[in-house]
């Protein structure tokens, strides 16, 4: 694969083509293969670490929790909930603060145990 350095020294690969590209554009331009270090460290700079995926599937969890939070807690708060959407708001709440704890479960984010969320209703 052709690449460009981010200078002469080709240290560090700032670009990736398929093709040589022209090089009044495109300077400082290189050809490595999939096991060139360089390459790989460019990589490692386009793939989200572990902690930024744990995190927006946290956040994800969490936006969960919170459309099916609303509409419960406006019938407790309307004094029209039923029994079953009573215990339903707390076990999505329990979800919910088990959600934001996933952060102190694990020292790696690949270890977590990601809690269950409940039936819908």
């Amino acid at each position: 694969m052709y690449v460009q350095f981010d200078d002469e020294t080709q240290a560090k690969i700032i670009t990736v083509f398929s093709e040589p590209q022209d090089p009044e554009f495109w300077p400082n331009q290189g050809e490595v293969d999939e096991a060139d270090q360089r390459y790989i460290d460019f990589l490692s700079l386009l793939t989200p670490s572990a902690l930024v995926v744990a995190q927006a599937e946290r956040d994800r969890l969490l936006g969960v929790a919170a459309l099916a939070i609303a509409p419960l807690q406006d019938a407790v708060d309307l004094d029209e909930a039923t029994d079953d959407e009573v215990a339903l708001l707390k076990n999505w709440k329990t979800f919910r603060v088990a959600v934001n704890r996933v952060s102190q479960q694990a020292a790696y984010p690949e270890d977590i145990d990601w809690p269950v969320a409940p039936r819908l209703a």
